[in-house]
């Protein structure tokens, strides 16, 4: 049976000239999530778990490895007593045993930086003011942050 020569020549136009399928993968993603995710967890993979083993808990909970780099360990702390102790710690042994205890990639140093809290995190319990006390401006959730305004003195104007 003949095909019908002039329906074969509109049905290649139409292929030709039609739209192109749009991609909607998140292939384009690929690069990105390999240098924010898949490198660094590589990286720090058995030295998360040696971190964990050689620091003390409630310093552990305060701490995040944000990356391996140049011979330097990057540390993020919550605040500046963690990283007074863990420096402390550190200038003790643990830089030492950190080192001596990773199989990975050799770094030679820990950079330990403090970096502030989330603006959504709780306030912590311990840091509220007395039960009777009634000053609003006492409480942390009426103190001006990053340019906040304090919503009494905003109505005094």
């Amino acid at each position: 049976m003949a095909t019908d020569p002039v329906q074969d020549h509109l049905d290649r136009l139409r292929k030709d000239r039609s739209l192109p399928v749009r991609d909607l993968s998140l292939g384009f993603l690929t690069k990105q999530f390999n240098r924010d995710v898949a490198k660094p967890f590589k990286q720090l993979g058995d030295l998360t778990a040696l971190w964990g083993q050689l620091l003390p808990a409630h310093l552990v909970e305060r701490t995040r490895l944000v990356g391996l780099s140049r011979g330097v360990l990057h540390v993020e702390v919550d605040n500046p007593a963690a990283h007074f102790e863990i420096d402390r710690l550190l200038r003790g042994g643990l830089q030492k045993q950190l080192i001596e205890g990773h199989k990975g990639p050799a770094f030679r140093k820990v950079q330990v930086k403090v970096i502030g809290r989330s603006e959504t995190a709780e306030v912590d319990p311990r840091r509220l003011p007395p039960a009777g006390d009634t000053n609003p401006k006492l409480s942390p959730e009426m103190q001006p942050a990053r340019g906040r305004e304090i919503e009494s003195e905003k109505d005094d104007t």
